[in-house]
């Protein structure tokens, strides 16, 4: 599979533009990013996640350090003071604890984030044992923005909760909001449209 990536990635304008978001929703990213506060974008394949997460990105302070984590490369900033990391297979006979010689994986990567003290971290998309560790930087104070496969706020944090992830719901109220965003039909095209964004003030018993 060869992914494609615009050069200039969807700013804020044009996520208004292409009716993805409206300018209420984008004051509210805007807001939200400079005051710190963590968020998830949660949706299905295709519908956009990556490029409302880019696009969010934005609104960091230029002078902000920042740390991002992917497994192919995908996010484009233009701060200066951005490091970019990218997972990658190792070679040989996997050893005792599953992975080959040289392998590096999101669980390194995000561990070797912390160590460098940054102001933001990005972690391209949450579907391992690494999203516990992320969930502890977030409630060590760390702001940290991530994509997830998930279509509601209840189905993210069943995924959350259960294996392989295995969040305990108390990291979890650490996360400030999350934004559903879908892959819709409207007339005859396929658009990506941001359904909801979700503040988490507390969790329901259930």
């Amino acid at each position: 599979t060869i992914r494609r990536f615009k050069e200039k990635p969807f700013t804020p304008v044009d996520l208004v533009k292409n009716g993805t978001a409206n300018s209420e929703m984008i004051a509210y990213m805007w807001i939200a990013v400079e005051h710190l506060k963590s968020m998830i974008v949660c949706g299905g394949t295709a519908s956009g996640k990556t490029s409302t997460l880019n696009a969010a990105t934005i609104f960091i302070p230029p002078t902000a350090k920042i740390v991002s984590m992917e497994d192919t490369r995908e996010i484009n900033l233009p701060h200066e003071n951005w490091i970019a990391g990218a997972t990658r297979s190792g070679f040989g006979e996997r050893g005792p604890d599953g992975k080959a010689p040289g392998e590096i994986d999101m669980f390194d990567l995000v561990r070797a984030a912390l160590r460098q003290r940054p102001n933001y971290i990005i972690v391209g998309e949450v579907r391992g044992k690494e999203t516990y560790t992320m969930f502890q930087a977030m409630a060590t104070g760390h702001t940290t923005y991530s994509t997830m496969h998930a279509d509601s706020v209840k189905s993210m944090v069943n995924r959350l909760e259960n294996p392989p992830i295995n969040c305990p719901r108390i990291l979890l109220t650490a996360l400030n909001f999350v934004i559903i965003q879908s892959h819709v039909r409207v007339k005859e095209q396929q658009v990506r449209r941001i359904k909801q964004i979700v503040e988490i003030i507390g969790f329901e018993h259930e």
